[in-house]
């Protein structure tokens, strides 16, 4: 009879179209995977002689490849559950953890478990500075420590990070796209798209958020979606707008759609993205159709919808319409307005395209709204603009300069009243910039 010992190192010896195989979820194939394991992994035959009949062949190597099948299971299973920083130290434990652990089924398993335990990355940014920093927030400590940091050759001008989608961070200064994920420490710089024409007289000093991201499940691939306009004119209500697509670990230049959005887009408003659709706020001042809502573009057969605003705000004008934000809460899209009251009222988006009044907050002081977090332990937590930018769970504020930022375990630095900070939700992920999953 082997050992453990033995039949570990036997298992550690099955090449990495296996370890697929044996991952794979569809258990109802077990004798082909029980066939395939038997084929790859010569080891598996008994150590001496040889096999009386074929049939007590197969139900040796059955035996033998069930026990490694249940091995890898739990493997799989334990180690899903793990944060990435282990992650990234396991993949040097040997080759067949590395195969595991790289492996596009594993990493689609670990998203899902990390996707129940979402995380808060605080970017802060200061004009001073030639570096960016991506820092994990822990609210029970009040701290947040440094996952990723990416040196810049300069400062970088007018930096804004648009939008989070499985770990990966679409980011942005005033001429340039990156996308990043700072839990494996990856930075990648888009290729520079199409010519546009700034809509905002004071774009250099509130830079566009041009760009959309999220994930294409029918491709199996990340992608960026930026609109860009060739020429407009406010006073005639004219414009010519396009948009182009980029697919992480796929293209190498952006590619320009046959059809333009419906609708012109505005700039100062950022993108929301929701499985596997772009939502971008309309600009009802450069159109001369009826007032509408919401442009999305479904990434998966790059097709555009109309989505109109709440009813109750069809009589506004075109000032107080620029003032609509849209974001997303809990996986639904939703129209958010700050009202002169310091009231914060907001909408959710349902399936038959109604919105439905679910939240309004009200604020015991004047400030700027920044933007919706989520929801933790049943409050909203909104990211606020004030005298200081701040946390807001509506019971409780937490002034986002008063953290202990630690670049090291006993090393922390602080920031000064100048310094602005993005704030997101976030998850661990092991999802390359430069490959597809």
């Amino acid at each position: 009879m082997k050992s453990r010992g033995a039949k570990f190192r036997e298992f550690c010896a099955i090449p990495r179209r296996t370890v697929r195989l044996i991952a794979s979820s569809d258990f109802q194939q077990r004798r082909s995977i029980e066939a395939a394991v038997a084929v790859d992994s010569p080891m598996l035959g008994p150590v001496g002689g040889s096999m009386s009949s074929p049939s007590q062949k197969f139900r040796y190597l059955a035996k033998d490849a069930v026990a490694m099948i249940s091995i890898t299971e739990c493997l799989i299973e334990i180690l899903s559950w793990l944060p990435v920083r282990s992650l990234l130290r396991f993949k040097c434990v040997c080759k067949v953890w590395y195969n595991i652990i790289s492996d596009p089924y594993f990493i689609r398993k670990h998203l899902h478990y990390s996707r129940k335990k979402p995380q808060l990355v605080i970017i802060p940014y200061s004009i001073d500075l030639c570096e960016i920093g991506f820092y994990n927030y822990s609210p029970t400590q009040l701290q947040a420590h440094l996952m990723f940091q990416k040196v810049f050759s300069e400062v970088p001008e007018c930096f804004l990070c648009l939008q989070q989608v499985d770990g990966l961070l679409l980011l942005s200064t005033l001429d340039s796209l990156y996308v990043c994920n700072p839990s494996i420490g990856e930075f990648i710089t888009l290729p520079e798209g199409s010519n546009h024409m700034p809509t905002h007289p004071y774009y250099r000093c509130f830079p566009e958020e041009r760009a959309g991201f999220g994930y294409d499940a029918r491709n199996k691939c990340y992608r960026v979606a930026r609109y860009f306009y060739r020429w407009h004119d406010f006073k005639n209500k004219t414009y010519s707008l396009g948009l182009e697509v980029f697919d992480l670990g796929k293209d190498t230049s952006w590619r320009i759609l046959g059809e333009d959005p419906p609708y012109p887009i505005l700039a100062w408003i950022a993108p929301v993205s929701i499985d596997g659709v772009i939502y971008f706020r309309v600009d009802n001042g450069l159109h001369k159709f009826p007032p509408t809502g919401v442009v999305s573009f479904d990434l998966k057969d790059n097709k555009f919808k109309v989505i109109d605003r709440p009813s109750c705000f069809s009589s506004l004008d075109v000032c107080d319409d620029r003032q609509l934000d849209i974001s997303e809460l809990e996986g639904e899209l939703c129209f958010v307005r700050e009202s002169k009251n310091s009231k914060l009222d907001i909408w959710v988006h349902k399936e038959d395209d109604s919105w439905v009044h679910t939240y309004s907050i009200d604020f015991d002081c004047v400030h700027k709204f920044g933007e919706l977090i989520g929801v933790r332990e049943g409050k909203i937590l909104l990211h606020v603009y004030d005298s200081h930018h701040r946390l807001d769970f509506c019971d409780s504020k937490i002034v986002l300069k008063d953290l202990k930022y630690y670049k090291a375990p006993n090393s922390y630095c602080s920031f000064d009243d100048e310094t602005c900070f993005h704030v997101l939700r976030y998850v661990e992920s092991l999802a390359s910039v430069t490959t597809r999953v």
